[in-house]
């Protein structure tokens, strides 16, 4: 009974250090976590207002003209108004795996998602660029997944 204060004091010690070293490496991971978030962050080449600028993709608005460069992420759903041999992986839309070839004709009828060769779609993989498509959809919910 004689040693019963001193042991729950040290058991008090030991779990408030404990408590405190885990409240420092939670902070540390989130601030890591950030910073790998905003070194990860998608951003778009692109113009707007007749400026060329580079603007972090949450940020794209309805009519900024995306410029793709070899690269770059497709930062908002896009209808395109120029391509050079464009190719989209649109396996997550189609379900091929063969990359689709796009232009810029305009289709005549409302087609199914899949059949938009005129349209690029947020965060698709692509190749063989150059591209300009025109931002139709940013912020929105997009149409994969």
């Amino acid at each position: 009974m004689d040693g019963w204060p001193v042991d729950a004091s040290v058991i008090m010690v030991v779990v408030l250090v404990n408590g405190d070293l885990g409240f420092v490496q939670q902070v540390k991971a989130d601030n890591a976590v950030g910073a790998l978030a905003r070194m990860t962050e998608a951003s778009s080449a692109g113009m707007r207002d007749g400026k060329q600028l580079r603007v972090p993709s949450a940020e794209l608005v309805v009519g900024d003209l995306l410029m793709l460069g070899e690269g770059d992420a497709i930062g908002a759903d896009a209808r395109l108004l120029q391509a050079i041999s464009l190719r989209v992986q649109e396996a997550s839309l189609n379900g091929e795996s063969e990359a689709v070839l796009k232009d810029s004709a305009t289709l005549p009828a409302a087609a199914a998602l899949a059949d938009r060769r005129g349209m690029v779609f947020k965060e698709q993989p692509w190749r063989r660029a150059p591209a300009a498509p025109s931002s139709a959809r940013p912020g929105c919910r997009p149409r994969w997944g």
